[in-house]
């Protein structure tokens, strides 16, 4: 989900870059709905994982408004370790 996000802002930078001829407009900041689909996680881990100081914390937009800076996201996702193990066939998340 993450690398659809950073594909899709690619994206949006190059179509920003044709239409308005270098300038950019990307989304570089993300809401935790937003973090949490990205990284597969739910918003509560994602809240437990600042508050262990294990994720980045959020910046402040505006008075009551935080978001995620994207580039943060992304070399947090990139530091973590490769999995050895493949999830167990029955760990969809498809109801049945």
């Amino acid at each position: 989900m993450l690398c659809s996000i950073v594909l899709t802002l690619w994206l949006c930078s190059q179509e920003a870059t044709e239409a308005n001829e270098g300038k950019v407009a990307m989304k570089i900041c993300l809401s935790l709905k937003e973090v949490a689909q990205a990284l597969s996680l739910s918003q509560s881990t994602v809240q437990q994982l600042v508050r262990e100081k294990r994720f980045p914390e959020p910046r402040l937009l505006s008075g009551r408004r935080v978001g995620w800076l994207t580039h943060e996201v992304q070399n947090w996702a990139n530091a973590r370790p490769v999995a050895k193990l493949l999830p167990p066939e029955n760990s969809s998340t498809k109801k049945r």
